[in-house]
């Protein structure tokens, strides 16, 4: 939180000194001058190249690749490689100094699911993070989040395996309540078929005699019959109504989850060279309503996250972030493995039956859509949660980098990207499209409203690098920190706006310059 309050306040001093700085050294142009504003973009894939057995392959040159943009083959202007002959050593930052940014070409955040993974499963995830923590190498950098009622930062980027250790040892598995809360009601043997909310209403008010204070159907001069269809109306209705407790619970977890991701995704934006998001979850919901087929008169909720997940993936993509699902329930009989084959699974790892195996399985289709348009990828019925994490990590060890600057229309449609290599027998992973989205100017409502997402926002703002430097710090008569605040001044661009001039983060992977 130190850190975070730092940072923040360095960024507006930053801010105010860098627009004195423009108000002294920039004059608008006069009649007769011609002002040249070239827009470019900058657009990065990341490619992992590897054998069929999962190995790095190195040695690729720029002529090895090929690039195609919706089809259309496109110079790549930009190459590089990097493994991990060539990583750079960590950073070592001097005491009471902090920074928003990495520094290396490759990071891994592991982000804990609190919220869509059940605790005993939990337990056994963390047993096996800690495992992959304990033989952690030095050139890692790895940050470890945790999803639960909100998003937390347990730790920040480091490589140091004793600080991501003690973290971790010293955090509680979650109970999420909500997981159990969004299983919709298991039906009452010979009870009604779904009926329409406000006829069982009805129904019950003639059963039971219409009086204010029944409590329950009114047997007195029924037959066994009538007795027992006011029963089971009665049921519908508690049946409905624990639907709709339970679809208010999925949609819950589904709009958090997906916040919380896309917040990951921006705050990974800015940082440069490969970085990988390993997830540790056994679910996420697709939708509410649609494992079985609605009838006439079924008041269930129906509803699809369409928009919210191609949001999630816009982010992703913009921010080329490569996401790793690890499914933590381990093997379980008759899953889905690596060939792709599913049998029916009665039971969880709790014991409870489970749904339709189509939709039980929908929720992992998701994750390696994610996975897939990323390029990264999705693990699940395994035990050696431990290995498949080192091997997302590892990743780094073979990653290519081809840039390009697009001549196209900047009007927000994605594009299809698609990577081909001239040697035989390597497999390539990418993400596999960008949009074409132009950040608009920013205004002072836009910053007010970004700097208010900031201070709210449990990670560090990127947009901005920054590095601060407690000089000297005074406790009495008053509290005053002086600080020492060092940025790149390419990561500022200034436009004139309403006769003030409004400044916003650049940066060469994400946003236009002018050139």
């Amino acid at each position: 939180m130190k850190a975070r309050v730092l940072l923040l306040s360095a960024f507006a001093a930053l801010l105010v000194a860098a627009a004195n700085y423009a108000d002294e050294h920039t004059k608008p142009a006069s009649k007769g001058e011609s002002v040249l504003r070239v827009e470019t973009r900058l657009v990065q894939v990341n490619v992992v190249a590897q054998d069929s057995k999962g190995n790095a392959i190195t040695g690729l040159t720029r002529d090895d690749f090929t690039l195609f943009d919706n089809g259309k083959k496109i110079p790549i202007d930009e190459f590089s490689a990097v493994s991990i002959a060539t990583q750079p050593n960590a950073p070592t930052l001097a005491p009471r100094t902090f920074t928003n940014r990495v520094g290396l070409p490759s990071a891994t955040v592991i982000l804990l699911d609190g919220l869509n993974t059940a605790v005993e499963d939990q337990t056994w995830a963390r047993a096996e993070v800690i495992s992959f923590l304990e033989k952690l190498e030095p050139q890692d950098r790895v940050a470890i989040f945790l999803l639960g009622d909100h998003l937390m930062v347990l730790q920040n980027f480091t490589s140091d395996p004793k600080v991501l250790l003690a973290v971790l040892k010293n955090t509680k598995p979650r109970a999420p309540q909500e997981l159990g809360a969004s299983a919709p009601p298991a039906p009452t043997p010979g009870s009604a078929k779904q009926v329409d909310l406000e006829t069982a209403l009805a129904q019950l008010g003639g059963a039971t005699g219409a009086g204010s204070g029944a409590t329950g159907p009114n047997t007195t001069g029924m037959g066994a019959a009538a007795a027992s269809n006011a029963q089971a109306q009665e049921e519908a209705v508690m049946i409905q109504f624990e639907q709709h407790q339970a679809s208010f619970f999925v949609m819950d977890r589904e709009g958090r989850t997906v916040a919380a991701l896309v917040a990951i995704a921006n705050f990974l934006a800015q940082f440069p060279g490969r970085k990988n998001l390993v997830w540790v979850s056994s679910s996420f919901p697709v939708g509410v309503g649609f494992d079985t087929q609605r009838q006439a008169g079924d008041t269930r909720d129906q509803v699809q996250f369409t928009s919210d997940i191609k949001r999630l993936g816009k982010a992703l993509n913009n921010a080329d972030l490569a996401i790793y699902p690890v499914d933590p329930r381990g093997l379980v009989a008759g899953g889905a493995g690596a060939t792709g084959v599913t049998t029916m699974q009665t039971h969880n790892s709790a014991g409870a039956d489970l749904p339709d195996a189509n939709h039980y399985y929908s929720t992992r289709g998701i994750m390696e859509e994610l996975a897939d348009d990323t390029g990264g990828k999705a693990y699940y019925n395994t035990n050696d949660l431990a290995g498949v994490i080192r091997r997302a990590v590892d990743d780094y060890q073979a990653d290519y980098t081809l840039g390009f600057y697009p001549h196209i229309q900047w009007d927000g449609r994605y594009h299809d990207l698609k990577v081909k290599v001239n040697r035989p027998g390597v497999h390539l992973r990418y993400r596999k499209g960008y949009f074409a989205s132009l950040v608009p100017a920013a205004d002072t409502d836009q910053g007010t409203v970004l700097l208010a997402q900031a201070v709210a926002s449990p990670l560090d703002s990127t947009g901005l690098g920054l590095t601060v430097a407690i000089v000297q710090q005074v406790e009495k008569p008053a509290r005053r920190v002086k600080l020492h605040i060092t940025t790149d001044a390419h990561g500022l661009t200034f436009q004139e706006k309403n006769g003030e001039k409004a400044a916003t983060g650049a940066d060469s992977q994400q946003h236009p310059q002018d050139r």
